[in-house]
C-alpha cells in the first residue's frame, strides 16, 4: 500500500473523504467505557461507534463555532443563561492546529 504525502490540513481532509470507511481500533480505560456505555444508553444509540460519531461531529461544530469568537450558552430550566466553559482550552486546540 503506497503511503501519500500530505501537506496540509485540507489536504489530509480531502485524502480521507476520498477513502472507503476505515476501521479503527480505540483502546479505553474501564471509567471510559462505562462513560460510553452510559451516553449510547442515555441518547438511545444502537452502538458505541455511534456514540463517537455522534460525539466527533459535536466536537468539530464546537470547534468550528469558539474557533471564530463564539461562545457556546445553556438555558437552565428557570431560564438562566450560562456560557458554557470546557474543562480544556478549545483556543488552545485550535491554534495549536493550524
Amino acid at each position: 500500500m503506497a503511503i501519500a504525502a500530505v501537506n496540509s490540513k485540507e489536504s489530509i481532509r480531502s485524502h480521507r473523504k476520498a477513502s472507503q470507511k476505515q476501521r479503527l481500533q480505540l483502546y479505553f480505560d474501564p471509567e471510559a467505557v462505562s462513560d460510553l456505555d452510559t451516553m449510547q444508553w442515555r441518547a438511545g444509540l444502537a452502538s458505541r461507534a455511534e456514540v463517537v460519531r455522534y460525539s466527533l461531529r459535536f466536537f468539530q461544530w464546537l470547534l468550528e463555532e469558539t474557533g471564530q469568537g463564539g461562545e457556546v450558552l445553556v438555558r437552565k430550566p428557570d431560564g438562566e443563561m450560562k456560557v458554557l466553559v470546557m474543562p480544556f482550552s478549545i483556543r488552545e486546540l485550535t491554534d495549536s492546529t493550524d
